[in-house]
């Protein structure tokens, strides 16, 4: 029992290892995730801000780069790329993400 929980611990701390800790807040001119939903296409970016990945909300966009992690889950709102959702899905191919679609860190 006490190597199963050891194991257990080691699983949850690999884990979490994989979580980033800082986001890209991207100050978008012209966009209301209210409003304008999961597009903002129509939108200006005026300036990014470095920040701490546990001070995300709801509503925020954050830029991600290329095989950069996601400090959340959330829904592409701009741009497309590809997400490595292997820890969810098994799939080892990154999945190509578009506007609209879902995204999990």
């Amino acid at each position: 029992q006490e190597s199963s929980k050891m194991r257990s611990s080691s699983a949850i701390r690999s884990l979490l290892s994989l979580r980033t800790d800082k986001a890209t807040l991207l100050v978008l001119e012209g966009y209301d995730a209210a409003v304008d939903g999961d597009d903002a296409s129509r939108a200006r970016a005026m300036h990014e801000e470095e920040m701490d990945a546990k001070l995300v909300h709801i509503g925020d966009v954050v830029k991600v780069r290329p095989f950069q992690r996601m400090p959340a889950d959330g829904v592409v709102v701009l741009g497309k790329s590809s997400a490595d959702e292997s820890l969810l899905t098994g799939e080892t191919r990154p999945i190509e993400k578009d506007v609209g679609q879902e995204v999990v860190r």
